[in-house]
């Protein structure tokens, strides 16, 4: 019986659309699948509003939200098709880094190196490529595309590596304190002699100390996205010179859009700035409905939606895009709340026109599963959000939203 009722909501969900709160539209469906099983005019009932069950429609973030565009495991610096970025980078330097060097080794240099990517970058020559020392507050911020922190160089090309970038840390203090982290560790040992639970306990309580960096490109015409940074240590240890490679315990890169103003004034998602597209919702119609109807539970519901403009600036004849939503019965304006209920899993969705240019097929969010939460509740408004997820190809995406309209089923089943 549930895989009955699992297709009547499914044909009725797809067909219903209007004003009417009533439609006869997908009975034939229903009934062909097994007439006797259920009665659809005593037990079930479409409801559909139009676009004008939207009230209102912006995007977040605006200034002050916060935790939005954030993209780790990728470096990125400069600005691009509207967007500006600046990069985070930490490095921990604790008992793995620390199991390498030796009291007596002696410091040299100590760099950090980044190796470009062909997606999305441009010459050498145009980037003024600047590494700061900053704090691990800037790790999420979205005000970190303004230089702050200590200057630590400008990124030029590696003599040695062809597409590579590097500079050299020429603070003797950041110097000292780096390698002294990296000595930590034997220096422990050293107070232990020859006890190995000593020894054990060095490692296993040794504090990891961590060392931050932010990068920004200061030519805002100008664009690059960069591999995982490395910090290379060079010491000497007796007669020999070593190189010693660090990775980043974590590294990012922050994109926000240049005109704020502009864009959270429109029902935009986007997949750089992290920008989510908001709908508020009148959907007080369906409380009543459900109230005085005697179909008072929900089937199925969605709203269907057309994406009006579709951007690639990396492949402009790419037209999927991968998309999820959630709905709240109050406004969340932090980015990092939003995506620990914001539902994980998104699905692709492809832009096909006909020969006439009209869009062959509509996106359907379905909404019962969230509207079940608010049975009892009944607020009168609810928030829709769109996401459009980040492309494992790294390419920018950008959904301008046209309004939704609302289908539901309802029936007297429980």
């Amino acid at each position: 019986m549930r895989k009955i009722f699992s297709l009547i909501a499914l044909a009725l969900l797809l067909s219903c659309s209007g004003l009417d709160d009533t439609t006869g539209l997908g009975r034939d469906i229903i009934s062909s699948t097994n007439p006797s099983a259920v009665s659809i005019d005593q037990n079930f009932r479409t409801f559909s509003r139009n676009e004008s069950i939207v009230t209102d429609f912006f995007s977040i973030p605006d200034e002050n939200d916060t935790h939005f565009g954030i993209h780790p495991g990728l470096i990125a610096a400069g600005s691009k098709a509207g967007y500006i970025t600046s990069s985070y980078t930490e490095f921990s330097i604790g008992r793995n880094a620390g199991s390498r060097f030796e009291l007596d080794d002696e410091p040299v240099s100590i760099s950090l190196t980044f190796d470009t990517l062909d997606h999305g970058t441009v010459a050498f020559k145009n980037l003024k490529l600047s590494l700061y020392q900053c704090s691990q507050d800037q790790k999420f911020s979205r005000s970190s595309t303004t230089p702050e922190g200590k200057l630590i160089g400008e990124l030029a090309p590696d003599s040695t590596v062809k597409n590579r970038l590097s500079v050299e840390i020429d603070d003797d203090e950041l110097v000292s304190e780096i390698f002294s982290a990296c000595l930590a560790l034997k220096e422990c040992y050293e107070e232990c002699d020859k006890n190995k639970g000593c020894k054990d306990t060095c490692y296993n309580s040794l504090e990891a100390k961590t060392f931050s960096f932010c990068l920004y490109n200061e030519d805002d015409s100008s664009f690059i996205r960069l591999s995982q940074p490395l910090m290379k240590i060079t010491f000497t240890r007796d007669t020999s010179t070593i190189t010693e490679s660090i990775k980043p315990s974590y590294f990012n890169y922050v994109a926000q859009d240049e005109n704020i103003d502009e864009q959270k004034a429109l029902a935009v998602s986007s997949n750089v700035s992290g920008r989510t597209a908001v709908f508020k919702i009148d959907i007080s119609s369906l409380w009543d409905t459900m109230n005085t109807s005697g179909f008072d539970e929900i089937l199925s519901a969605g709203f269907n939606i057309i994406p009006e403009t579709h951007i690639n600036f990396d492949n402009e004849k790419d037209t999927s895009f991968a998309v999820r939503h959630y709905i709240s019965d109050n406004l969340i304006q932090d980015g990092s709340e939003l995506d620990s209920l914001i539902f994980s899993r998104s699905f692709e969705f492809k832009i096909e026109k006909d020969s006439k240019g009209r869009l062959k097929k509509k996106l359907i969010l379905f909404a019962d599963r969230y509207l079940q939460k608010y049975r009892s509740k009944h607020p009168s408004t609810v928030f829709l959000y769109l996401q459009i997820s980040k492309s494992s190809d790294m390419s920018w995406k950008k959904v301008l939203w046209e309004k939704p309209v609302f289908n539901a089923v309802l029936t007297t089943i429980k």
